[in-house]
């Protein structure tokens, strides 16, 4: 019954459907609908059309390929108006039966006592049937809560941004104050990376004076600082905003994500402040970012604070005086700079030294492999673009399988280490979360396995001076071959007896000794003892 009421809200919902449909009212279901199907005991199951559905067509699946193989019976959707519809007949076999029947008569009771509703029209003709409007359009789908990437940010350079620095020169200021305001915008310009940043400065009192475009060379910009003079004069600050508009446009920089902003310094209220708020409105309008630095405490109209960019906390700064001014580079320019977030240092989460090829697969170069790479344990930095391939250098580093030996791929896993590879920037890809792997991974040979050969050298008459010293040779050779102590080597020499030529041993100097020592000695060929 619970059930049936959820079903009775939802319905109620949605506004019963006319007898009478217009050409717009039958179009077809498109391709990849999907849904939720309310089925038996309240499980909510995602249906998805795999083909194009004519209003009135119908489809039926079998519940069993719906929901799951322990229930039986068929579900059907249908296209009506371009929206679909879906009930089901389904029930669990074996024991669960006669709770499905409890359960569907009591549906069908409920549906009988709203038959008067004509918003319950269309359940009266499809009793025992539990009805879901299908939405066209398609979900979109998460399928994990844990991110498989985790990364260490590090901050990078500044992001390119156009500054106009408005300095304030009327009488209230002074000339020493309008010296410090002048180190002040040095100081700026020291901080700034130029010409990522660039900076331009307008002198203003009654009037402005530009006194550097927008520039983008610290030399040029700070010898220009050098020549300004102090010129009195009345606060109107109209006339700056105008002429920092006039500087943008004339910049040459238009590309979409190039900030601009506009920082006004000054130790007074404006005496225009009605064309002041429309010289600020139209910045704003241009994307324009506008600050306040007022030296000198608050004054008794707050305008500054209102015409500041939002948030006003962040774009508006007031000062004691201009001593500290110079102490307010970094906060200010804060308010307006942003810098790039370099991924330092990244680990996936997945367990890569097991192998798993549901998650993990092999290519041949991981170069041809979509995704950003990320540099495991066995690569040494040369330079700050170049690594190499140097496992020896990570002792911790683990095998993810064993193939056999072979001394080309020993030979070219040698060269390999010795190249220096550039690191290219790496392009965001779009997460896949079906069926292929989600991590590339490109093998190179380890270190040889634990392992223990004992060579037997026959000794018996037939074989002969010259062919048991080319036996020892091959020996020598393998042990050349082999990565010592891993491997173990012993060797024994025999005919009707045994002689211990070198213990099992990972010691080179021990295997040459007893190499170097031992003699031809004829006699019957026996080989169990």
């Amino acid at each position: 019954l619970f059930r049936c009421q959820q079903l009775a809200l939802f319905l109620h919902d949605r506004a019963a459907p006319s007898l009478s449909m217009s050409a717009a009212d039958e179009q077809p279901c498109a391709l990849w609908s999907q849904g939720t199907l309310i089925g038996p005991r309240g499980l909510d199951v995602k249906l998805t059309l795999e083909a194009p559905l004519a209003h009135g067509g119908r489809e039926e699946r079998a519940c069993e390929d719906v929901i799951d193989s322990t229930y039986s019976g068929a579900v059907t959707i249908e296209c009506m108006g371009g929206n679909v519809r879906a009930w089901h007949s389904c029930y669990r076999s074996g024991v669960d039966l006669a709770v499905v029947v409890t359960v569907t008569v009591a549906l069908t009771l409920f549906i009988g006592c709203l038959v008067a509703l004509p918003v319950f029209a269309c359940v009266t003709r499809k009793k025992h049937r539990t009805a879901v409007m299908l939405t066209s359009m398609p979900v979109e789908a998460q399928v994990q809560t844990d991110p498989q990437v985790s990364v260490e940010l590090a901050c990078g350079p500044q992001q390119p941004m156009d500054l106009i620095f408005c300095l304030d020169s009327s009488a209230s200021v002074g000339a020493e104050d309008f010296g410090k305001a002048v180190s002040f915008l040095a100081q700026v310009a020291g901080a700034l990376e130029m010409p990522a940043v660039r900076m331009g400065i307008i002198q203003f009192h009654h009037s402005a004076e530009v006194v550097s475009v927008i520039e983008g060379s610290r030399e040029v910009l700070l010898e220009r600082l050098q020549q300004v003079t102090y010129k009195p004069g009345e606060t109107r600050m109209e006339a700056p905003l105008r002429h920092a508009s006039v500087l943008f446009h004339t910049s040459g920089q238009k590309a979409d994500g190039h900030r601009r902003a506009v920082v006004v310094i000054t130790d007074g209220d404006p005496n225009d402040p009605e064309q002041t708020s429309d010289a600020v409105a139209a910045l704003k309008e241009q994307g324009v970012i506008v600050v306040f630095v007022q030296v000198g405490g608050p004054y008794r109209r707050p305008i500054f604070k209102r015409l500041a960019s939002e948030p006003a906390e962040q774009h508006y700064f007031v000062m004691r005086n201009y001593e500290d001014l110079r102490h307010a580079t970094a906060d200010v320019l804060k308010s307006v700079l942003q810098v790039g977030l370099w991924i330092k240092r990244a680990k996936v989460n997945v367990d890569v030294a097991s192998f798993d090829r549901c998650s993990v697969r092999e290519v041949r170069s991981i170069d041809t492999a979509p995704g950003s790479a990320v540099l495991v344990p066995g690569w040494e930095e040369l330079t700050e673009d170049c690594v190499r391939w140097n496992p020896k250098s990570c002792p911790s580093l683990r095998s993810v399988g064993h193939v056999a030996w072979d001394p080309k791929m020993a030979a070219a896993a040698s060269s390999s280490a010795l190249t220096c590879r550039r690191l290219g920037r790496a392009g965001m890809h779009s997460a896949e979360v079906q069926t292929d792997p989600q991590v590339f991974v490109q093998i190179e040979r380890s270190f040889q396995r634990p392992l223990d050969i004992v060579f037997c050298i026959d000794s018996s008459a037939s074989v002969g001076q010259q062919e048991f010293t080319r036996a020892i040779e091959i020996i020598r050779l393998v042990a050349e071959q082999v990565e010592m102590p891993a491997v173990h080597i012993g060797v024994l020499r025999f005919h009707q007896q045994v002689v211990e030529v070198a213990p099992l041993t990972g010691d080179e100097a021990t295997l040459s000794q007893g190499l170097r020592a031992v003699r031809y000695e004829p006699g019957e060929t026996r080989l169990a003892p």
